[in-house]
């Protein structure tokens, strides 16, 4: 990572000055913080972006937009307020301690900061088949927008992501890509450094001739997470780095959807659960529907951990028997 003597003379006058505001707020209690105190925080929040300080600048707002709905008795409880707080503290110690050449992981770097690797920072990737299973499009406050192709390697299983971003008003002009429905064949790509799913760059690159027929599917069921409980073994062992973020694309084989109360699960063969996000989700209600019709056999998505603790996926894309075994992207 290229971190010049000009960024860490804007990072360390900025980072005592907002330590010092933390400790202020751990001494004076976050839930007595006033409307102007809270409007503030948010200025600096945005200042530390401007700074490259991504991780503390998202949750310091997080915080702030916390507070804010407690100070107006909505959404928000001390226990979130108390835990982002803690993350703001956590994230600005360790920032000081990097400056001081204090060595760290190329993952944590990532997370904790607006990365600029260069390319000898970069692991080269060559001769890989991988199989686009999602686009997702975001947009952020300014009406830019985001482009997120994710994609699995048919060899080792692992996850990636492309990202694009279109800034307004080409965001607006410019149509969403579209996954392509054959296997990509990676001539040479360039992956950073961070947590799964790690970002691709793609250098050469052509489509395979033919379209992902059963026998590709097939060999991706076999990359895929065989379990549930895998799958929670996995995300719980990556969750033990204090800096890792608190979801993770993953495939995993499952068995069927079932209901549960209120909830829709993924089921495996041994009966493990797998909660399906459908709040404010039409993927979630999509995966629902491909169920009434057709038998799934593996569900691709974004895997986290809800307010309750129970281990959730937000669907993206599912191996299921149609006419066949088929790809389906919601």
């Amino acid at each position: 990572m290229t971190l010049t003597p000009s960024d860490q003379r804007k990072l360390i006058p900025a980072l005592s000055g907002v330590v010092r505001l933390l400790m202020q707020i751990v001494q004076g209690g976050a839930e007595n913080l006033t409307l102007g105190q809270i409007h503030e925080l948010k200025g600096v929040a945005r200042g530390l972006a401007r700074i490259r300080l991504r991780r503390l600048s998202s949750r310091l707002m997080e915080f702030s937009c916390h507070a804010e709905a407690h100070l107006r008795h909505e959404l928000g409880s001390d226990s979130d307020l108390s835990l982002l707080l803690t993350d703001c503290v956590q994230s600005a110690k360790f920032i000081k301690t990097y400056l001081k050449g204090v060595s760290a992981r190329p993952e944590v770097l990532e997370e904790v900061f607006e990365c600029r690797w260069t390319e000898a920072d970069q692991a080269l990737l060559t001769n890989r088949i991988l199989v686009e299973m999602s686009v997702v499009s975001e947009f952020d406050e300014k009406a830019n927008r985001l482009d997120s192709r994710y994609f699995i390697d048919t060899l080792s299983g692992e996850v990636f992501v492309s990202r694009t971003v279109h800034s307004h008003p080409q965001s607006e002009e410019t149509l969403p890509p579209q996954p392509t429905t054959r296997p990509i064949r990676l001539l040479v790509g360039r992956v950073f450094p961070g947590f799964s799913p790690r970002e691709l760059r793609i250098v050469d690159d052509s489509e395979c001739e033919e379209d992902l027929g059963e026998t590709g599917l097939k060999g991706l069921m076999d990359v895929a997470h065989s379990s549930i409980s895998k799958l929670a073994s996995r995300f719980a062992r990556e969750r033990r780095n204090y800096f890792a973020p608190s979801s993770s694309h993953e495939l995993v084989r499952i068995h069927c959807l079932a209901a549960l109360r209120e909830e829709i699960y993924a089921a495996d063969s041994t009966g493990d659960l797998l909660r399906i996000d459908r709040s404010g989700n039409p993927r979630g209600v999509r995966c629902i529907r491909l169920a009434e019709r057709a038998r799934p056999e593996a569900i691709f998505g974004r895997v986290f951990r809800d307010q309750q603790g129970r281990l959730t996926i937000s669907p993206l894309a599912v191996i299921a028997h149609l006419q066949g075994l088929e790809l389906v992207r919601l």
